[in-house]
């Protein structure tokens, strides 16, 4: 109807804006959720990190914040250099975020149908009698 009354400006700069607010916000969520973490390492609770840092030649762990793991004299140990491999994101993370996008799609694009079932459903709320009728009877 927008185009209709000849509001085609209004019109193109709310679809920049969506287009703009999508394109941050999806750049924020991929940071939250699929980033490195900030301040060094994961909780021991993480069940998938993005990132893990191994030890070259060594455990795999890295030493602990407060110091170096000892040699066998006491001297500090040679630390190895440390290797970063970067993961994919879980599989049901990356699933359940399609799934949803997909979703939020075909609400949008059966908007007209939604708002009729929307309106329907509403008009039944403000007046139950026929609904009170059909379950009871007369």
């Amino acid at each position: 109807e927008g185009l209709a009354l000849g509001r085609g400006v209004v019109i193109g700069v709310a679809l920049a804006v969506s287009l703009l607010t999508l394109f941050s916000m999806t750049k924020i969520w991929a940071g939250a959720f699929w980033g490195p973490p900030e301040g060094g390492h994961p909780p021991a609770t993480a069940a998938a990190p993005d990132v893990v840092r191994v030890q070259a030649g060594g455990s795999g762990v890295e030493p602990p914040p407060g110091g170096a793991p000892r040699g066998q004299r006491g001297e500090p140990a040679a630390a190895a250099p440390a290797v970063t491999a970067r993961l994919r994101p879980p599989r049901l993370m990356t699933a359940a975020t399609g799934g949803l996008v997909m979703l939020s799609l075909a609400i949008a694009l059966a908007a007209g149908p939604v708002y009729e079932l929307s309106e329907r459903a509403a008009a039944d709320l403000v007046d139950p009698g026929p609904y009170i009728e059909a379950v009871l009877g007369s």
